[in-house]
């Protein structure tokens, strides 16, 4: 049962990825023999640090150890790391995965100029990355409405009235966690927009098929990367709006007693299942670029171009 609970969406997600890869045999993989050491290290790296951090937190015992204040307080402080976590991992994968920049043979030739921004990607794998950016920003904003400040000014309670005199109040995703991760969704967003961009645009080598091809694997990396940072935060998201939803208040009046929930009480069974759902499947998408890039063949691009 521990092993479930704490390595059984990761174990899920390797899975998935090993399917969707195995579906891709068919498709010669090649990249540059420095490409793959990057993508390897750090996507290695960023994921087995995510797999420990969630295995930690999701059975009680040992933690991992953070510079976080022991004070009465250091629980938001774990949770805003919690929840930065993955878009802090996404964003130091992304500049390993634009190295090495491509470089552009010498000019002169109209059919090698550079690259626009879609020219190695098509509309569905921007599609992606960019429905979960909006659909996490709003997110961050009805969860930030509906959050009140703390003793401190915090925005991270949520308050539940059941009269002037009695009430309950539990911990949300306010602003106080929600703007540092817009912050960070800003910066990864504008870090894959640079990785794309230097990856697209220099003119390619002589061998335009095989110089296109590992472009489009880099980009497809990026984006990959992108939609499992992005996933594995909304899981934190979900999870910690799963937790809020089941507050509940009661009202006595001698006669009777009220009870009182939240407002999207109902939706609690949902955002758990959407929380499980999200983190399997971001795990998926970091594993699929580690399995794709430790199962790819090394190539060597000459940079040389036709005359």
């Amino acid at each position: 049962m521990k092993f479930l609970v704490q390595y059984g969406p990761a174990t899920a997600g390797l899975i998935i990825a090993l399917i969707f890869v195995l579906l891709q045999r068919n498709k010669r993989v090649e990249l540059p023999k420095q490409v793959r050491l990057l993508t390897v290290l750090s996507q290695l790296v960023a994921t087995s640090f995510y797999i420990i951090a969630y295995a930690t937190r999701s059975w009680p015992g040992w933690q991992l150890p953070l510079p976080i204040p022991s004070d009465p307080d250091g629980h938001l402080y774990y949770q805003a790391f919690v929840h930065m976590l993955p878009l802090s991992l996404t964003i130091v994968v992304l500049v390993f995965l634009i190295l090495p920049i491509p470089t552009a043979g010498p000019p002169g030739s109209a059919a090698l100029a550079p690259r626009g921004f879609q020219t190695f990607t098509s509309r569905r794998w921007i599609t992606t990355p960019g429905v979960l950016i909006l659909g996490s920003t709003l997110i961050a904003f009805i969860a930030g409405l509906a959050s009140s400040p703390d003793e401190q000014g915090r925005y991270v309670a949520y308050f539940l009235r059941a009269s002037e005199v009695s009430g309950a109040g539990t911990g949300i995703y306010g602003w106080w966690f929600s703007v540092p991760s817009l912050l960070l969704m800003g910066g990864l967003v504008v870090v894959a927009f640079l990785g794309v961009s230097v990856i697209s645009r220099p003119a390619l080598a002589s061998d335009t098929e095989a110089d296109s091809k590992m472009r489009t694997i880099r980009i497809r990396n990026i984006l990959t990367v992108c939609s499992g940072g992005l996933l594995l935060h909304l899981a934190t998201v979900f999870s910690s709006l799963a937790g809020t939803s089941a507050l509940k208040a009661w009202f006595n009046t001698g006669d009777q007693t009220f009870t009182y929930a939240a407002s999207f009480s109902s939706l609690g069974q949902v955002l758990r299942a959407g929380a499980l759902t999200c983190l399997v499947l971001g795990l998926a998408c970091w594993w699929a670029v580690l399995v794709s890039a430790l199962t790819a063949k090394s190539s060597t691009i000459n940079q040389t171009v036709a005359p």
